[in-house]
């Protein structure tokens, strides 16, 4: 996936560049979403040696978007069906009541959150965080804009 944007600041071998959010971007955790939801920070690699204020094009491989959306999208929810099957059948015999949906789908959202919290905790480890990286491939000249 290519985008193009503006440098704002260069931090050792990083960059934080502003990007125009387009709508493939979802909420995957890779970029800082503003305010306005109009624009995302990144902080792609700056291998060219871009500066601020430079136009850049950052790129974030195929594969790397894909297992970033795994690890957004398809673990929780499989956490969240996970504890709806045990809130449904297992906890059936801690005498809750025979088959309850209300008990299912709290079991149900507590794995979600528990998931949501693992991979937040694993983000702050820094597991994810050389695995999805993006990185600056061009500094677009005026004539490239």
């Amino acid at each position: 996936m290519l985008e193009v944007g503006k440098v704002l600041a260069v931090d050792g071998k990083n960059a934080t560049v502003q990007i125009k959010r387009s709508a493939a971007c979802g909420k995957c955790g890779m970029c800082q979403v503003s305010e306005d939801r109009k624009t995302v920070l990144a902080k792609p690699k700056n291998t060219p040696g871009a500066k601020v204020g430079d136009t850049v094009q950052i790129e974030m491989a195929f594969s790397s978007l894909m297992k970033a959306s795994l690890v957004v999208y398809l673990i929780p929810l499989v956490f969240f069906l996970a504890g709806c099957v045990i809130g449904f059948y297992l906890l059936d015999i801690a005498s809750f009541g025979p088959n309850n949906p209300v008990v299912a789908f709290l079991f149900g959202i507590i794995l979600l959150a528990l998931s949501y919290g693992g991979i937040k905790l694993m983000e702050n480890r820094g597991i994810f965080s050389e695995k999805h990286t993006m990185e600056i491939v061009k500094i677009l000249t005026n004539k490239e804009l």
